[in-house]
């Protein structure tokens, strides 16, 4: 579980001090709200949640305020490992990714693919025919929705082709 990013309700008007408190719906799981207004806490599970929130003032005037509050899981890159590949035999693997808010877009942000491949960043498909044998360490970037980014090393090997024998 990751903390949630702090947030403190704000209201403008009336006679201070303000006092905050949920009118209806609940904060998901592991979130709580102090009467400053401030919400924290450390989410249990992804959730979706609808609250409208009641705001008085020191003289007893109020108003609603309602929010939806999303609590995602971190963004993560879910692949474990790249297979090898062949020289100049097709080679297909596609990233995949959960958490954060899609859509993802991928990229390479440290070393290069084997010559002949290519990475499709909206898809997180790589493919094509490796040119050379190698071993190509590459450090993968996906992105969501609201920029944040999480980062994964792989190895990707490409082989030479396998001997055969072609003598009848």
């Amino acid at each position: 579980a990751v903390p949630y990013e702090e947030v403190t309700l704000s209201a403008t008007g009336g006679v201070k001090p303000y006092q905050w408190q949920i009118h209806n719906g609940a904060l998901p799981e592991g979130l709580m709200l102090e009467a400053t207004g401030r919400i924290s806490g450390t989410p249990s599970q992804p959730q979706h949640a609808l609250v409208t929130f009641i705001v008085m003032d020191a003289k007893g005037l109020f108003t609603f305020y309602s929010t939806d509050i999303e609590i995602q899981t971190p963004l993560t890159i879910e692949t474990r490992e790249m297979p090898a590949g062949t020289v100049r035999a097709p080679y297909e693997k596609t990233l995949t990714a959960s958490g954060g808010f899609p859509p993802y877009q991928w990229g390479v942000d440290e070393g290069v693919l084997p010559d002949g491949l290519r990475l499709d960043q909206t898809t997180g498909r790589i493919e094509g025919f490796p040119l050379a044998t190698g071993r190509h360490l590459v450090l993968f970037r996906v992105t969501d929705s609201q920029r944040v980014h999480a980062f994964k090393h792989f190895v990707l090997e490409v082989l030479a082709r396998p001997l055969i024998v072609t003598t009848s």
